[in-house]
């Protein structure tokens, strides 16, 4: 695959899951954007402890490169459309944990689907293909049978 072909598969799906992102958010913004994005790359949280591995506040808005009042506004109306959750934290309620919402996690699913296919799409057959390990070469004895030990050859020098 040269280059050209490789940035035309990706601005494919890039520009496909900008339009997930467009249809799902009211004011599609790249804040909007990149709260989830950071949110759902940020310390994974665990299945049977959701809010354990889950960032704070702070953290996910160290990570956002955008002006606070921006980041904040776009935060409140992500929280309030129900794509975040916020939690108070284990160690200190006064801290807050923001973690993706099924219906958030469900968007990124999407995303990372539609992702997925546009990238794949020029491959056809060859992404159902498994790759299977070559066969091992194994020492035989005279009979053509394996044998437990590998037989020497001489050495040349």
């Amino acid at each position: 695959m040269t280059d050209s072909e490789t940035t035309r598969l990706v601005a494919a799906a890039l520009t496909r899951m900008r339009q997930i992102f467009e249809e799902a958010l009211s004011p599609a913004s790249l804040i909007a954007i990149d709260l989830l994005l950071a949110t759902a790359r940020l310390k994974p949280a665990d299945r049977r402890n959701p809010a354990a591995g889950a960032p704070t506040v702070k953290e996910l808005f160290a990570h956002v490169h955008h002006s606070d009042r921006a980041v904040r506004m776009h935060f409140n109306q992500l929280v309030a459309s129900g794509f975040l959750i916020l939690e108070p934290g284990h160690a200190d309620r006064r801290t807050k944990i923001v973690r993706l919402s099924v219906r958030g996690e469900q968007l990124m699913r999407r995303a990372t689907c539609a992702v997925t296919q546009a990238l794949d799409r020029d491959k056809g057959p060859r992404r159902l293909e498994r790759r299977t390990p070559a066969p091992v070469a194994t020492a035989r004895n005279r009979r053509g049978k394996p044998s437990a030990t590998p037989r020497r050859g001489r050495r040349t020098t």
